[in-house]
């Protein structure tokens, strides 16, 4: 497609620039991973973009699903800031990219991106751990300068907790292990999620 190919560890392998002077360097449409076990599930396309689920990819979505080629909005997102320089950037190619290409491999069970700015080598892995009902990421980040770096990754979701993006979502954090959690009520059969 002009943007990427297969590697010969069957990995699908892509160089993506969203800020490029021209505009987006981007494939004709997104292109997505499917990674799941069975009772967990994420898609996530070559921006980062993508949607959770626990047991059913229908009925109990965590985070929103937009079948939108044009947009891939982003209802998950990382974003990496560095305190001293007061500037954030996504480690991903969205939603918030930096001004560098990104290398992104769609393989078997994972995918995973590369990006050096600001300094940094940066490694985001994404993956369903094999039987536990989990999604990981992975940042890796490498500081190439000699400068010492103040940084922290941030982590987003958008809550849907079943069909519904604008169904009431109601949260508690737990006092004693600090873990915030969140239900939905009118969850029907996933309530209890």
């Amino acid at each position: 497609n002009g943007t990427g190919g297969s590697a010969s560890d069957d990995a699908y392998v892509m160089t993506v620039d969203p800020c490029h002077p021209e505009g987006p360097r981007l494939p004709p449409m997104p292109w997505v991973n499917v990674l799941a076990n069975p009772t967990l599930g994420t898609i996530v396309s070559e921006t980062g973009a993508g949607c959770t689920w626990s047991r059913n990819s229908r009925e109990h979505r965590l985070t929103p699903w937009a079948n939108d080629p044009i947009a891939d909005p982003h209802g998950e997102a990382l974003w990496i800031r560095d305190h001293d320089a007061d500037v954030f950037w996504s480690p991903l190619p969205g939603p918030t990219p930096a001004a560098n290409p990104y290398e992104v491999r769609h393989a078997f069970g994972e995918s995973t991106w590369r990006l050096e700015s600001h300094g940094l080598d940066q490694e985001t892995t994404i993956f369903v751990a094999c039987e536990d009902p989990v999604r990981i990421a992975i940042v890796r980040v490498t500081n190439r300068s000699a400068a010492r770096r103040r940084l922290s990754i941030v982590s987003y979701a958008r809550l849907v907790l079943g069909v519904d993006p604008g169904a009431p979502i109601e949260t508690l954090l737990e006092a004693a292990t600090g873990v915030l959690l969140a239900r939905n009520p009118a969850g029907g059969d996933f309530a209890d999620g």
